[in-house]
């Protein structure tokens, strides 16, 4: 392509969200859009498995390494639930209802993390400005900032989904929960696509799991908080 007919910078800036939008759905099939309401019903087995699960760890004497493996089915189907409330969250299986968010409330309940936020951090924020310094929270920065702490971002980056490193296998386990509660109390309060935040709504949310899951390890001990929870 001869240099005079590149774009200028500027005319790309000028691109706005929308009209991106309509021309990647132009190259695309209708198909692609079309969403897949059964997708939402998954949601039902997968959480009647996880509480069968839990059941079955606190109220039997299996033996250890069963429950072990029962414990990790449960993790497992936790990340199932988390891709799947992602999903639905962006609108590919039911319009945005009741039903909607009861699935992404339990999908991202074992982090801790409220709906309300979720849409702002991930969909506005994340999606709206991907990668972008300042706008992203899902950013890791620049080279700069990598090198001012060298030793933590890169243990931060091998933490990071696609990184390769066995550390990523730790990212739901601990890793979310840590970076939702950082976007909640941190990012939020200084990126400007969480202008629309209520905060004390996400705060809320984000307290009523955390007091839930406090409940848990009460009632069912040091097995249930072991096995059912961490």
């Amino acid at each position: 392509m001869p240099l005079g007919s590149q774009p200028h910078e500027a005319e790309l800036h000028m691109e706005t969200e929308q009209s991106l939008k309509a021309k990647i759905r132009a190259e695309l099939p209708a198909e692609v859009f079309k969403r897949k309401p059964m997708w939402a019903f998954l949601a039902v087995p997968i959480v009647g498995l996880i509480i069968v699960g839990s059941i079955t760890i606190v109220s039997t004497s299996l033996p250890w390494y069963v429950i072990l493996l029962c414990s990790l089915s449960i993790g497992h189907l936790y990340g199932s639930l988390t891709f799947l409330g992602h999903d639905v969250s962006h609108g590919a299986a039911i319009r945005p209802g009741i039903l909607r968010e009861i699935i992404v409330y339990l999908s991202f309940g074992i982090y801790c993390v409220s709906p309300h936020l979720w849409r702002l951090w991930h969909q506005k924020a994340h999606h709206g400005q991907t990668n972008v310094e300042g706008r992203d929270p899902d950013n890791f920065g620049t080279l700069k900032n990598f090198d001012s702490s060298v030793a933590l971002n890169r243990l931060i980056l091998k933490s990071a989904p696609g990184s390769g490193h066995w550390l990523s296998v730790s990212y739901l386990f601990l890793f979310f929960t840590l970076q939702a509660q950082g976007v909640l109390w941190f990012n939020s309060k200084t990126m400007p696509d969480f202008a629309g935040l209520r905060r004390w709504r996400a705060i809320l949310d984000s307290a009523m799991w955390i007091c839930f899951w406090v409940f848990v390890c009460v009632s069912t001990g040091w097995k249930g908080t072991l096995f059912v929870v961490l």
